[in-house]
């Protein structure tokens, strides 16, 4: 395959077109997501450019500190996967160049280089994102990006997908195409670092003094890196492959692949995953539903930047259109709303309480935007504005957006709101568990446990609220601490539709198992908070609300916490304990 082939590639993004220099000295492959010396697409379109120009590869790998959410836990692993990748590139007559920050910039790099094509993993992360922009514009050679992470090229799913049922036909139809073994082509030429070319030991001494939040210790029974990942891959296959469509919603079972943090770090490739479970010899269903989840259920994250800008290039202008017209348009709508509460005759003046709602809601979203714009702006002018700073800013103004929205509901349909226990969710870091209702019981707990000083609150959403431009622009810079930074002041909550659940009582739990489970491995010393509640019963969709069903109602909220030193240890007491929990929201609830 000769050079022009490979751009034309559907993996492959030209960022910077031209004729490569025929006068440089190597291929540079910049790694950072496919930290592996193999089954790497963007490594294997370097070797074969570089055989196509008559030269060796480098690759060249930046330890960066400061990235959003990370600790030394995430560091020590990525750290330790680089000594796979430093002892199997030499065996393929591969260069390896290690840096750190502050003296990590690959623009640094290539001028001591001075390379003839770059090569680069495709990222869609905003930060990744600029750094490849400013390499295109201050390079004078063709800077080239590959989807190297995910089988189907992200740019052959023709739009931004937000459900499996829309994106598992795109990805079926490519599948055929795009799920074969990677092709290994042999270097040509051998790398010979120069000596006065400075590298750094790929190993963990890189952390020796790095600025890195240490709060967080490593996993000791998890050992990085591409070998193990085969390992845990060949383990999984043989031991826990069947029976996995049945039992991987319940992690007490130990039933999943265990390879996240593998294909997180791209010490391992969603392809040879794919491939061995393929091929496997385990029941055709087994592996149907694993394949589902690596492919369909994952692929869909890489969102780029380009289709988050397309989407809040509809969305921002129409919710500010939307918040103006409401606003301007309200003598009319009242006028109309109280003519239609006539006929109606409901007593309760449903339609003008509605027509209300509806303006505050668009007319929140609509300063909620601008409020937001003017953060980021402020961000980037103003030298003080540090990444602590902007995200105690971002959280303020997500509670002020929350609790706006609930208080103006409260008063609007003549709601009385008590609340008991609330002491029990002033600081972190907890794990907050929520009863289900009502669309409008998801706002609790930014309104009531949301603490930007001492509780820092992160949500996991769904997809589709991407399409509200507040949720979006500020929920997507709140990386939720919790889930991937845990330290003294985070708190994580799952409300119903997120995650797993099961119905008691006609509304939403969180299923034990799964809750707790995944939360005991991952911060056994954080407490669990629960709110319990009652008011919102018979409000579960807007019809509801447009009936009057929300008009005088009473809600009565109550939290209560419990120490971790008080959660059992083994999963089958946390189920027992967690049910107990619930039976105590029955009771509160039917009181």
């Amino acid at each position: 395959m000769d050079r022009e082939q490979l751009s034309t590639d559907p993996r492959v993004t030209v960022r910077c077109s031209g004729q490569p220099a025929y006068d440089g000295t190597a291929v540079v492959y910049w790694m950072q997501r496919a930290q592996r010396a193999s089954d790497n697409p963007a490594l294997e379109t370097a070797i074969v450019a570089a055989n196509a120009l008559g030269k060796p590869v480098v690759v060249y790998f930046a330890l960066i500190a400061g990235a959003a959410g990370a600790n030394l836990r995430h560091y020590h692993f990525m750290v330790q996967g680089l000594h796979d990748v430093a002892e199997d590139l030499p065996r393929r007559g591969i260069g390896f160049v290690v840096r750190r920050s502050p003296d990590h910039e690959v623009l640094r790099f290539c001028d001591e280089v001075r390379p003839a094509l770059v090569i680069g993993d495709e990222n869609p992360l905003r930060r990744s994102e600029q750094a490849k922009q400013r390499l295109a514009a201050a390079l004078r050679v063709p800077v080239w990006t590959v989807d190297a992470d995910v089988i189907v090229p992200s740019r052959l799913l023709q739009k931004e997908q937000y459900a499996a049922r829309t994106i598992r036909p795109c990805i079926h139809a490519q599948l055929p195409h795009f799920l074969r073994p990677i092709r290994r082509p042999v270097p040509r030429h051998t790398w010979t670092r120069p000596r006065r070319l400075p590298t750094l030991h790929p190993d963990l001494r890189l952390l020796d003094g790095f600025p890195i939040d240490r709060s967080v210790s490593p996993v000791a029974a998890c050992r990085a890196g591409s070998h193990a990942a085969r390992g845990v891959l060949r383990r999984f296959v043989a031991e826990r492959l069947s029976g996995y469509a049945e039992h991987h919603n319940h992690p007490e079972r130990d039933a999943t692949s265990q390879l996240s943090p593998y294909l997180h770090f791209g010490h391992i490739g969603p392809q040879t995953v794919a491939l061995a479970v393929r091929d496997a010899d385990a029941p055709a269903r087994d592996r149907e539903a694993f394949l589902e989840e690596l492919i369909v259920r994952r692929e869909p994250v890489e969102e780029t930047v380009w289709a988050r800008w397309g989407r809040r290039a509809v969305t921002v202008p129409l919710y500010l259109l939307l918040g103006t017209l409401t606003v301007a348009l309200l003598p009319v709508t009242i006028t109309l709303a109280l003519a239609s509460d006539a006929v109606r005759r409901t007593g309760h003046l449903i339609t003008l309480r509605c027509t209300l709602a509806i303006t505050l809601y668009f007319t929140c979203e609509a300063l909620g935007i601008v409020a937001s714009f003017v953060l980021w702006v402020a961000t980037g002018l103003w030298p003080g504005a540090t990444a602590e700073r902007v995200l105690t800013w971002n959280l303020l103004l997500q509670r002020l957006w929350a609790r706006t929205l609930f208080t103006g509901a409260t008063r609007l349909f003549s709601m009385c709101v008590g609340v008991t226990g609330e002491e029990a969710v002033r600081r972190g870091p907890l794990f907050l568990l929520s009863r289900h209702a009502s669309t409008l019981d998801t706002l609790l707990p930014a309104v009531f446990a949301s603490q930007p000083d001492t509780l820092r609150l992160g949500h996991v959403m769904k997809r589709e609220l991407l399409w509200d431009p507040c949720l979006a622009i500020v929920g997507q810079r709140l990386h939720p601490p919790w889930l991937r930074r845990a330290r003294q002041g985070d708190c994580a909550a799952a409300p119903a539709g997120y995650g797993s659940y099961r119905a008691r009582r006609g509304v939403a739990v969180p299923r034990g198992d799964a809750v707790l489970a995944s939360e005991a491995r991952a911060r056994p010393d954080v407490d669990v908070a629960f709110l319990a509640h009652v008011g919102f019963e018979g409000t579960a969709s807007l019809n509801d609300i447009w009936r009057g069903k929300l008009t005088g109602c009473t809600i009565r909220l109550c939290f209560w916490r419990v120490p971790s030193a008080e959660i059992p240890q083994t999963a089958e007491q946390r189920v027992d304990w967690l049910d107990a929990q619930w039976e105590r929201i029955d009771a509160w609830t039917s009181a």
